[in-house]
């Protein structure tokens, strides 16, 4: 699979006492989320994208929330 890098200045979106890799799961659901909003992934293939299954996925996609953790 090829992959994207997105750099962002860790300040730009750090908040207290949030780790960063809290941030960075988030990040990626959001930009999936916002993908499959828009149509250009299916429920299955954004859920391959974050790494959960798509019936755990498609009830986080219509509420707007993460799942937690990606893994």
């Amino acid at each position: 699979m090829n992959t994207v890098i997105l750099e962002l200045p860790l300040d730009a979106l750090a908040l207290p006492g949030i780790p960063p890799e809290d941030l960075v799961s988030e990040a990626q659901f959001m930009l999936v989320l916002k993908l499959f909003e828009i149509g250009r992934l299916s429920s299955g293939k954004a859920a391959r994208l974050y790494k959960m299954r798509r019936v755990a996925f498609f009830p986080c996609s219509r509420a707007g929330l993460g799942a937690g953790s990606n893994t």
